[in-house]
């Protein structure tokens, strides 16, 4: 270690030697990483965070150098990882990080309280690491989760980069004599492929001699020094490996020594961007005394942060050290980043919105409720810690409401993924008697098989389409008479058990036993019914389909659901913890993840919001072919009506027009409002849209009257439409405050005046 700090220091080395030795290396590493890993997503990271994050004002200005480059990054553009791919790695680094965190901040009333809330003694940053490096020491698990034939990288274009590395070391020789440095600086391809095999190595304390056996090939290559610490610290943070606490500690100082090499070694740093620098000081922090070295500390999670760019997981890790070293200002700077960009934001929602109660709290500052309230408004207020009304209420009354409201997410979350799972497996069961034309390739949507009136009628029509046309009725039949009917009831359901015992509350097997009865009895009640249906496929006809309609996924599994939100409700209320909440999201996002579901985070936050797009509805039907022509005029009455009566009370409920403007479909308002970009893909909406109530104020609520009931439309996102009649008073006594879907109190608007056009309303309306 001496010899290269004299190397660096004391011989007669300039820094452009240094400088084009470190981008050769940098370069030729690069290159024979993506090759030994053979992995998509190594190759996207080494694009993103080596090769198109060069600093070419300090890169040597050697022209065949930069041409490699511009190969590389070309080459790359060819084989880059899918989109849909670096979301699942994303998502589930994010994970990782969110439990630990949750490990290491086990009660948010400490921050509050003006204590240290961080308890755990191991660093973040060396436990989770950057999303760079997490996904190397992970990659082996990933590819237990996923298809590894997706991320592996094509033959032909490892053979495209082998020739690239080929060029690359022919520049070396160029870079060498034009430079003058000497050739120990210049990594070889031998010594470079021991390099890369050493740090796949899984057995850390093999890894760390490895590492120290080579160490002198490596002057001109800094991040050989930070891997070289972050193993030390690994074998240090161990508890597995036998080794005395003596000997950890003289880990811990091997690892400070080398991490301290690392940030000489590259102060000749080619990178604009620079994640594993970063990392080194994240780890080194936790490696100093808190109190005897906080002004170095802070400088190095300040170096850090700015190293991050636009490098998240780098700035999540910045706000768990700044929160750890109790500085809440540069802490909230960085979780309002965090939240801004929508990374990991419910997480850093919580976080930040506890550093804004701890001022108010505990520093008095009456000016820290603003921002929550506005944290607020982005967020859902459930997630964060709650902002007393009063100076008076206990910390842990407080921390109290903060758990239940954690319960009523959790729970909201596992029956959102359960009404979706059930959706998938209730059109599975409805695809098993096809529609007509699917031996020949028609395709039909997924939502034409839902178990929804309007679907089953969908379905009706197209099966007596078919029947009564005498070119396609026998083709059809004989579809529906090669249907393994029961057989594939069975599968289905099989399938269906088998995911839900991935879930964490159907772990036990008394559980699973109970669940498993209540379907066995559902399908014994059901036998008979199932047995005619399969004898009546060889000669279908119409009233057989009507039969099989009957044979929904709801009633193969009835008493099955019920007993199942039972274990859900008795999980998650038995959690006291964010710790056991983080596992219990985890394990719901991995089986979300299997079963191709929306992630429940999404879910949660979406969970009131209107579907965009265009309506498919059918217009005409086979009822026109015969005596049952409908007319329409009933429905355009009651719309007529409905227009009037909203007529009669504008002026009686608007008290500030200059704030609030309330107008129906006639007025030319109406297509403003829906011209505007926000609304563009509520194209449905519109068509159904009688009178618009449009708020003006800082609230920004807007209220839809429809043909069906009242849609709020909050800050251009159209939430579910409620029924007229089902809109009501909330139990609040301190002011008129109405539930409908959300709760709506408007102090420019007389709301007795609106509820009373609301009741009136309901009488004409359409069903939802």
């Amino acid at each position: 270690m001496e010899k290269y700090e004299a190397m660096s220091g004391n011989l007669p080395f300039t820094r452009e030697q240094m400088q084009a030795a470190y981008a050769l290396n940098l370069c030729t590493v690069s290159v024979s990483q993506i090759i030994a890993y053979a992995d998509t997503t190594v190759l996207e990271q080494e694009y993103e965070t080596i090769l198109n994050n060069l600093n070419l004002e300090y890169m040597p200005k050697d022209e065949a150098l930069l041409e490699i480059i511009k190969r590389l990054l070309e080459t790359i553009t060819f084989f880059r990882i899918q989109e849909s791919e670096k979301e699942f790695i994303e998502k589930e680094y994010q994970q990782k990080m969110k439990n630990a965190i949750w490990t290491a901040v086990p009660n948010l009333a400490l921050l509050v309280a003006g204590g240290n809330p961080i308890s755990m003694g191991v660093s973040l940053a060396s436990q989770v690491g950057i999303g760079y490096m997490n996904y190397r020491k992970n990659r082996a698990q990933y590819n237990l989760d996923r298809d590894q034939q997706l991320w592996k990288l094509q033959r032909s274009a490892v053979e495209q980069f082998e020739g690239l590395q080929q060029q690359l070391f022919e520049a070396a020789w160029r870079l060498a004599d034009k430079y003058n440095f000497p050739d120990a600086f210049r990594l070889t391809e031998k010594q470079i492929k021991q390099y890369n095999a050493i740090l796949m190595d899984e057995d850390i304390v093999r890894k760390y001699e490895r590492l120290d056996a080579m160490r002198e090939h490596f002057a001109a290559y800094p991040p050989f020094w930070y891997y070289f610490g972050n193993t030390a610290n690994a074998i240090a943070n161990s508890s597995d490996l036998g080794i005395s606490e003596e000997a950890k500690e003289q880990f811990r100082l091997e690892a400070k020594k080398y991490f301290a090499y690392f940030q000489k070694s590259n102060e000749y740093n080619l990178l604009r961007e620079d994640a594993i620098s970063a990392a080194c000081n994240l780890e080194y922090v936790d490696l100093l005394d808190p109190v005897a070295d906080h002004d170095q500390i802070l400088k190095l999670i300040d170096d850090a942060a700015r190293y991050a760019g636009n490098s998240f997981d780098v700035h999540q890790l910045c706000a768990i050290s700044y929160l750890k070293n109790g500085e809440m200002a540069r802490a909230a700077k960085e979780l309002r980043l965090l939240v801004n960009e929508d990374y990991n934001a419910m997480i850093n929602a919580q976080l930040l919105s506890t550093i804004y109660v701890e001022q108010y709290y505990v520093d008095q500052n009456a000016a820290a409720v603003a921002p929550y309230r506005m944290l607020s408004s982005r967020v859902n207020g459930k997630y964060l810690f709650p902002m007393p009304k009063d100076k008076e209420k206990k910390l842990a009354d407080l921390h109290q409401d903060f758990i239940a409201n954690q319960r009523v997410i959790l729970h909201q979350m596992y029956r959102l993924v359960l009404d979706r799972f059930m959706e998938k497996y209730a059109v599975q069961i409805n695809q098993i008697i096809p529609l007509p034309g699917q031996s020949s390739g028609e395709t039909y949507p997924d939502s034409i098989y839902l178990d929804t009136d309007y679907a089953r009628e969908e379905r009706l029509r197209k099966v007596e389409l078919a029947l009564g046309n005498k070119n396609r009725e026998m083709t059809y039949k004989q579809e529906v008479a090669d249907v393994s009917y029961s057989y594939q009831i069975i599968g289905i359901l099989n399938r269906l058990f088998s995911a839900i015992c991935v879930l964490e509350c159907v772990q036990d097997q008394h559980t699973r036993l109970v669940l498993e009865e209540a379907v066995k009895e559902a399908i014994h009640a059901l036998r008979e019914e199932i047995g005619e249906i399969e004898e009546k496929l060889q000669d279908f006809d119409l009233d057989t389909y009507r039969e099989v309609q009957k044979i929904t996924l709801h009633e193969l599994t009835r008493g099955f659901r019920e007993k199942l939100l039972e274990t859900v409700r008795e999980s998650v209320e038995s959690k006291t913890e964010m710790q056991d909440f983080a596992i219990a999201e985890t394990n719901l996002v991995r089986f979300c993840t299997k079963e191709g579901i929306e992630q429940p985070e999404f879910l949660y936050s979406h969970k009131d919001d209107a579907e965009e797009g265009e309506d498919e509805i059918t217009f005409f039907t086979p009822d026109l072919l015969s005596d049952k022509a409908v007319s329409q005029n009933e429905r355009v009455k009651k719309n007529a009506e409905m227009i009037r009566c909203i007529h009669e009370k504008i002026d009686a409920i608007v008290l500030k027009k200059d704030v609030v403007e309330f107008y129906t479909q006639e007025d030319a308002r109406m297509n403003r409002y829906f011209y505007n970009k926000a609304l563009q893909n509520y194209g449905w909406i519109r068509a159904k849209t009688l009178a618009v109530l449009d708020d003006r104020s800082w609230g920004d609520c807007d209220i839809l009257f429809t043909t069906e009931g009242i849609m709020p439309i909050i800050r251009g996102k159209a939430k579910n439409a409620v029924g007229y009649s089902d809109v009501t008073w909330t139990a609040n006594t301190r002011k008129k405050e109405l539930m409908m879907g959300v709760k709506y109190e408007n102090g420019n608007l007389d709301m007795d005046a609106l509820y009373e056009l609301i009741v009136t309303l309901s009488s004409y309306a359409e069903k939802i």
